[in-house]
Order: C-alpha cells, then sequence, then structure tokens
C-alpha cells in the first residue's frame, strides 16, 4: 500500500514538472499562453540588454574562474526575462523559517480558491506548494480589483533586499512601468530597519507598500519581474547602474580617503573569533573599525563613498561596494574556496580594485564562525601596504 502510494506521488511531481517544462518552453518562444491552466495571464519580453548577465568566466582568466563557485553563471535554467501578468488571482503570502534565515513565500490560487502552479524556483519569485490555498470563491467587479506587483525574491537579507527589490524596481521602469502602474507594491521583507530605509529611498509612495508576509487578498491583478533572482550567481549586467541611478550616491561625494575594516562581530554567523589579531595591526596604520549594522542605508552609503581602502570579511555589508569611489580597494576576505563571486561581479561592474584572500580561515566552528590565520593576515597587510 506504502508503495503504491509513494509511486503515485513520484508520478504526480513527474507530471506537474512536464507540466512546468511545457510552459517554460512555451515562455522561451515569447508566446502569450495560459500558465498553469490560468487563462489570464500575459507575458511582456525583455529586450536582450535588460536579460544579460556577468559571468565570472567573462571578467576571469582560467586559472581565477576555479576559485569561483558557478563557472558558468546559474541562470542557464532562465529561460527568458521579462514581466509576467496575472489577472484574477489570489495571493497569500508567509514566512519560513530556515535557520536562522526567514524566506518569504508566496502562493497563489485561482479566483475559485484552488492553488496555482508556476514555473518559478522558490527564489525567484514565488513557491509553489502542493496545498490547497483556502481563500474560497469571489467575484470582483474589473473596476474595483486592484493591481500589485510582487518585488524581491524568498531571500530577504541585505544583499538579496537591496540588488533584488531596488533591481526589480528599475527592470519594471524599464520596461515601461511606473509608480502609477500599481495599486499595491508587495515586498519581500523581514520588518527590519535597513530595509524600511531602502524602501524610503525609492519613489514609490508609503501607503502602496505592502509586505508580502501575512499579505492575503481573494482577488487582485499581479506584476511579476521574471528574472534571475535570489542566488548570488545570478548578477545581472545592470546591477551597479541600477542601485546607482535609483538611491546612489552622487559622484561629487564621494571623496576617498578614509581606511575602514568592517567588522561581524555581532553578526549571528560567520563570526572571525580571533578579529583582533587584525583589527589590532589595522588599527596601528590608520584603519577605522566599524560596524555596519550600526549604520542607517546612508550612513553605510557615505561610509564606503569616502573609503579609498576597504577590509572586510566576507558577508553583505560588502554589496555597499557599489557606492566606492573609482579605483578604491576592497579586500574580500574568505574562509575557503571556491568562494561566491558576487562581489567579484560587483566590483568589476564598479570599477574598484577587488582583491579576494582566499582560504583565510585556519579552523571554522559551527554557525560558520571561524579563526583567520597568520599567513592570511600577513596577505592582508601586505595588499594595504602596496595600495596607492
Amino acid at each position: 500500500m506504502e508503495n503504491e502510494m509513494l509511486k503515485d506521488i513520484v508520478g504526480l511531481k513527474k507530471n506537474m514538472q512536464r507540466q512546468i517544462n511545457l510552459y517554460i518552453s512555451k515562455f522561451a518562444k515569447n508566446i502569450e499562453q495560459p500558465l498553469c491552466g490560468h487563462r489570464d495571464a500575459s507575458w511582456m519580453a525583455a529586450p536582450p540588454w535588460l536579460s544579460d548577465y556577468t559571468s565570472v568566466k567573462d571578467i576571469c582568466n582560467q586559472d581565477e574562474v576555479e576559485c569561483w563557485k558557478g563557472d558558468s553563471i546559474s541562470h542557464r535554467d532562465i529561460v527568458a526575462s521579462g514581466v509576467l501578468t496575472v489577472k484574477h488571482v489570489g495571493v497569500v503570502g508567509y514566512r519560513l523559517n530556515c535557520g536562522s534565515d526567514a524566506q518569504a513565500i508566496v502562493n497563489l490560487a485561482d479566483r475559485w480558491g484552488m492553488p496555482l502552479f508556476f514555473p518559478f524556483k522558490k527564489h525567484w519569485n514565488l513557491k509553489s506548494l502542493i496545498q490547497e490555498i483556502t481563500l474560497g470563491p469571489t467575484v470582483i467587479s474589473r473596476q474595483n480589483r486592484r493591481r500589485a506587483v510582487l518585488l524581491g525574491s524568498s531571500n530577504v537579507g541585505f544583499y538579496h533586499f537591496l540588488t533584488e527589490v531596488v533591481g526589480d524596481w528599475w527592470f519594471l521602469k524599464k520596461m515601461g512601468f511606473n509608480k502609477d502602474s500599481f495599486d499595491l507594491f508587495i515586498i519581500h521583507d523581514g520588518g527590519k530597519t535597513w530595509q524600511k530605509n531602502i524602501l524610503d529611498l525609492l519613489d514609490i509612495e508609503k501607503d502602496k507598500i505592502r509586505s508580502s508576509f501575512g499579505f492575503r487578498e481573494k482577488d487582485i491583478d499581479l506584476v511579476i519581474p521574471y528574472r534571475g533572482k535570489g542566488s548570488p550567481l545570478n548578477v545581472p549586467s545592470w546591477t551597479c547602474r541600477a542601485l546607482c541611478e535609483e538611491i546612489g550616491v552622487q559622484e561629487s561625494q564621494k571623496k576617498g580617503y578614509r581606511k575602514v575594516y568592517i567588522s561581524r562581530k555581532d553578526a549571528t554567523r560567520r563570526r572571525m573569533v580571533n578579529e583582533a589579531v587584525l583589527t589590532g595591526k589595522l588599527e596601528k596604520i590608520g584603519f577605522e573599525i566599524v560596524e555596519c549594522e550600526n549604520l542607517n542605508v546612508r550612513e553605510q552609503q557615505d561610509l564606503f563613498g569616502s573609503a579609498k581602502i576597504i577590509v572586510a570579511g566576507h558577508g553583505a555589508a560588502l554589496t555597499n561596494l557599489v557606492w566606492c569611489p573609482e579605483n578604491a580597494l576592497v579586500l574580500d576576505i574568505h574562509q575557503e574556496s571556491p568562494a561566491v563571486p558576487c562581489f567579484k561581479i560587483l566590483g568589476e561592474q564598479s570599477r574598484i580594485k577587488y582583491v579576494p584572500i582566499f582560504n583565510a580561515a585556519e579552523e571554522i566552528y559551527r554557525y560558520g564562525d571561524w579563526k583567520i590565520s597568520e599567513k592570511a593576515v600577513e596577505m592582508i597587510l601586505d595588499e594595504v601596504a602596496v595600495a596607492p
């Protein structure tokens, strides 16, 4: 009996995957098609330049590529970029706790309250679950139905929120939308102060913004920017441009005179347990020790915009390197290799000098806390010594 049930479940999953592949292939041809049985879905394809991603192969030689994860960019699974509009849809948003992180999940239902399954990986926009969304049937007139847009991905940390929420909004504007195109902006967020800071910097009316956590609507027209998101391997070639145009600092504000070490001592993971070994030597040569968690977003922009050298353990705070003056030096300390290339790619787009310090960990402990090696400390000091 149990074996038969398992076979049925496996068969169901295979059938669903075949349907998903079918709809993806239709989208790849830019044909407007009903999506997973939903007839009120339309597709607007993005131009090629908006669908372009930077690969480490584009900016590294073969020896360097081996140091990075994902030697070919993971957007290989994304067959098309564009804007998906689904009319008469029910939306239920909730939070999924994953260890120390929370993920934002949105499920969709049709006008009769039955679940819709979409060909998205969870880290793009939506996670389709085999479960009923108990919204119940609804009838709302076309005149009263609201139009909403879903910004961001299921990852709500600083790097993903900044590059994906801001990136989505910039992407939509390049696709011809503006703030008057929508009645609501549904944002994947976690209620953090810095997330509110970022939203305040965008030209969006506050009374239109809704968190996806706990969002519930029976009948709405939903617009979804469909592009590679949620992975540090997916870095559109326009990311730095988008951030600087939407919420960036002026070039005249970039002075480039400070030497800064970014500490993670109050983070929940990946803390350098013997950080004093490094910071003690850096302070002697004029470095400031700063924790970005104590700064709002504008203050972080000002900090990186005024820095000529940044030294930091690998972490989301380095997303701020996009604000650095051209030719600033950024040292990214990686515990191991191969490493995630997102900041390498952002550094290339920002025209700074990005230098990774690989295999810096002498020991790695629980929750990713680690001990820096003496050799890595010396490598960092050598790079700083030759900096202009």
